[in-house]
């Protein structure tokens, strides 16, 4: 996905990772994607886990906008 950003070139505009379906991922692999992915939000829209999480990291992204 950052590649084809790059190439379009949007590479530059910030932005934020989210793993949705978390729901689907067990503890082990939650921690394996929070260590590959340390900026990401990981949400499940199926039950609702991570909202929360999701809306304090979009607020602070758009916070910390020039």
């Amino acid at each position: 996905m950052a590649e084809v950003l790059d190439i379009i070139g949007s590479g530059e505009v910030p932005r934020m990772t989210l793993m949705n379906k978390i729901d689907l991922v067990d503890e082990g692999g939650r921690r394996r994607l929070a260590a590959l992915h340390p900026d990401a939000v990981q949400v499940s829209a199926k039950t609702g886990e991570g909202l929360d999480e999701l809306l304090d990291a979009v607020a602070r992204f758009f916070a910390a906008a020039p």
